[in-house]
């Protein structure tokens, strides 16, 4: 979770059958529920992040290549989770 807290807002490339598109990283939420114990806690880390992109292309929901100047190359599941304005969000889940 700290990784991806570190570049909030920053853009990730995600390569996609047309090319690549852009996705700004636009929030990064700890899931960790009150009321497990500490050690629980400790074992798990679970956190979502939140994505926007434009409209077109769409991505649909599975797993793309992402990259980024400073993590590197990595795969993630997106799933589509809504519209802002003329932006489509994009929500990943570590459990």
């Amino acid at each position: 979770m700290a990784d991806f807290s570190a570049h909030c807002l920053e853009e990730f490339s995600v390569e996609t059958e047309s090319g690549k598109l852009s996705l700004q990283l636009m929030e990064v939420e700890d899931l960790r529920r009150a009321g497990l114990d500490y050690a629980a806690q400790k074992r798990r880390e679970p956190f979502s992040l939140l994505f926007e992109g434009p409209e077109s292309p769409f991505l649909s929901q599975k797993i793309y290549p992402f990259q980024h100047e400073t993590m590197g190359s990595f795969e993630l599941f997106i799933v589509p989770i809504g519209k802002n304005e003329n932006k489509v969000q994009y929500q990943v889940i570590f459990n």
